[in-house]
């Protein structure tokens, strides 16, 4: 069993730490190993900061952007629609309709998925597995009798790949499922955050639609017609497009990386001080918004521009392969540009994804998080657990999972109430029906919306989860102790299977 010390042997609360009377966190763990006196490489840990604003510049930044894009929609963008009304004008209460039954359904059958990976954790991440094996497998078999040999070889391929990862990973299951179950407690003991996610989703498509009227504008707000209103010529600035698309891609990394941030201090808070951290709408969900939103503003800002500005780059590469045409070498490079950028945004992504967990734990910089939790990883030999991606394959099969049942059931309401969708039908007189009665020409745009919504809907709960099992595995690494001592039934559970893994004490 591990012990801590302090300056004075005994961690001490604090009251102006942010987390609501959280233990001292310089203290320093002490192995077994070190009482013998053997030598141990020391475990840095992290250290509650100071109440001050970080990367106060970023923030600033972010503001400007936001205020810069409004007014470029409201200049440019709404008068440009304002014009182009007769074109765009359409009857979108039944599609209103339609997508509020389908979110009301995700939103219930994702509750379900909640439940269903809590009870059956372990069997989730064997089958997530196995059903991409199977998808390998099914695709092979379909290129047989397609006859396309290169779709063989790649399904065959896949399928052998993700066998032997299996074969390999079998016996960190039983850890990864251990971690979502702590995850799982942790965010149903404080279901708030799940409120906040959505009002984040929320917030992430009144942006988009903000943005498709300021990118409209920019394309349409300058553009020169003849007397008789055609020939149109376009004067785009590639300055303004460019910002534009950085813009989406920075708005939309800040909205996901802030619920990320909040529901580390909440994990945080449940893990350290349960007592702040035990109801729908606790201590810990109000003051980790309030620090995310606040003191934290800037380093969610700095970490989501570094991602922005490679996606926006690649955008910028991917327009203009489409529009390089024939030319093989001009495509060769910008293949090749391509990909590397596809790997730096990983690198990137995978970087923010527990740095931002440091900065939602101890209020640190967007530099200073990264530092620390690499620090953290590499003395205590975590990097192999970072790169299991068994919890997030879970999540994704849940999500998958839940979106398919919702298109299903989306297909089923639109079969009762067709005329929701009438705009949909490409057909004047409004949907046919073939002799079965059945929607010959709205099944698909019926089962897309209902599909969209419930990826929107899962994806964002299990989004939370994916947040909330990063945070523990990093206070796992930290504060064992705490863990026992706070949460005993599962400090035991995930002590059993990291010994199952590892043969040694966290």
């Amino acid at each position: 069993m591990t012990r801590y010390e302090s300056h004075e042997d005994i961690p001490q609360a604090t009251s102006s730490n942010g987390l609501g009377g959280v233990p001292d966190l310089t203290a320093k763990l002490i192995d077994k190993e070190d009482e013998a006196g053997a030598d141990a490489t020391p475990c840095t840990r992290g250290e509650v900061q100071e109440r001050s604003c970080r990367d106060v510049i970023f923030a600033l930044l972010f503001i400007a952007m936001v205020i810069g894009v409004a007014v470029v929609a409201g200049i440019k963008g709404f008068p440009a629609l304002h014009e182009d009304k007769d074109n765009s004008k359409k009857k979108l209460t039944g599609v209103l309709y339609y997508a509020l039954s389908t979110c009301a359904i995700s939103i219930a059958f994702s509750g379900i998925a909640l439940l269903v990976l809590n009870t059956f954790t372990e069997y989730i991440i064997v089958g997530s597995l196995l059903f991409s094996m199977a998808v390998s497998l099914g695709l092979a078999i379909s290129c047989v009798f397609m006859g396309n040999i290169f779709g063989v070889v790649i399904g065959l391929l896949s399928f052998s790949l993700g066998l032997c990862y299996f074969c390999m990973i079998q016996n960190r299951i039983p850890f990864a499922s251990a971690n979502l179950k702590t995850g799982v407690a942790a965010t149903k003991s404080n279901a708030g955050i799940f409120i906040v996610a959505y009002i984040f989703v929320a917030m992430s498509i009144v942006w988009i639609f903000i943005w498709m009227v300021a990118l409209f504008g920019a394309f349409n707000g300058d553009k020169k017609c003849d007397a008789n209103g055609n020939n149109c010529k376009y004067n785009i600035n590639i300055g303004i497009m460019f910002l534009l698309f950085i813009s989406i891609f920075w708005a939309t990394q800040v909205f996901v990386n802030s619920v990320h941030v909040v529901v580390a201090g909440v994990i945080g808070t449940w893990w350290f001080a349960p007592d702040n951290a035990k109801s729908c709408c606790s201590e810990a969900v109000q003051g980790s918004l309030f620090r995310t939103l606040t003191t934290s503003f800037g380093s969610v800002c700095f970490g989501s521009l570094v991602v922005a500005i490679i996606q926006a780059l690649k955008a910028i590469v991917e327009s203009l392969r489409n529009n390089s045409g024939n030319d093989a070498a001009d495509n060769c490079c910008l293949c090749c540009f391509e990909c590397i950028l596809n790997c730096i945004e990983d690198v990137a992504e995978y970087f923010n994804k527990y740095a931002f967990v440091y900065v939602g734990l101890y209020g640190y910089s967007y530099m200073e998080a990264g530092k620390n939790v690499m620090t953290l990883f590499d003395l205590r030999g975590f990097s192999v657990i970072i790169s299991d991606q068994l919890v997030s394959s879970a999540l994704n099969f849940m999500t998958l999972s839940v979106a398919l049942i919702s298109a299903g059931i989306g297909i089923l309401i639109n079969h009762s109430n067709p005329e929701w969708l009438r705009e949909f039908s490409g057909s004047k007189n409004g949907p046919s029906f073939d002799i079965n009665g059945n929607n010959t020409n709205l099944t698909m745009p019926a089962f897309l919306i209902s599909f969209t919504v419930g990826i929107i809907i899962c994806h964002t709960l299990m989004g939370v989860l994916d947040s909330a099992v990063n945070t523990v595995i990093v206070c796992f690494a930290e504060a064992p102790g705490e863990f026992e001592e706070n949460h005993p039934e599962h400090s035991q559970r995930m002590r059993a299977a990291w010994l199952q893994v590892y043969q040694f004490e966290p």
